[in-house]
């Protein structure tokens, strides 16, 4: 297709449309595979304290997490949601907070966040609503969602 040069436009032209269309498909499927997840783990929503709170390592990318994150807090307004994603033996902690806990919690997204980043042996930041931390210790998950769970609980 690229080997004559006379073609060589429409060929390039064709492989970018191609490349678009393939782009566009897997984000599809990205969407679809975060809906699918979005419904199994609603049935892992704990109560304490009068707070629903979510806990879960899930098998999507970090930009999936962030919008099921959000999905989900505005269906349950006083959750909280911690969503680890791990690509590359590097795990990325994403936590939200529903409108009413924003507004009532003694605790915001960032300041979990900079609570359990030393767990992952990384760093993050964000806003009261919703933070994001990187690391390389994917092992230290556990403990991360035990500090959240301990601080939700107060």
């Amino acid at each position: 297709m690229l080997k004559n040069p006379k073609d060589l436009k429409q060929g390039l032209s064709k492989l970018m449309k191609e490349h678009h269309d393939i782009q566009k498909e897997l984000s599809s499927l990205k969407k679809e595979k975060a809906s699918g997840a979005g419904k199994d783990l609603e049935e892992k929503i704990e109560e304490k304290n009068a707070v629903k709170i979510l806990l879960s390592q899930v098998d999507i990318g970090p930009d999936e997490a962030k919008n099921l994150i959000f999905q989900l807090i505005k269906k349950h307004r006083n959750l909280i949601v911690a969503l680890a994603t791990v690509q590359e033996n590097k795990v990325v902690v994403s936590i939200g907070l529903g409108p009413e806990l924003v507004k009532a919690a003694n605790f915001t997204a960032k300041g979990l966040i900079k609570e359990i980043s030393a767990d992952i042996h990384g760093g993050g930041g964000g806003q009261d609503h919703f933070a994001t931390a990187g690391g390389k210790n994917v092992g230290g998950v556990v403990n991360a969602f035990e500090k959240i769970r301990n601080i939700v609980s107060l």
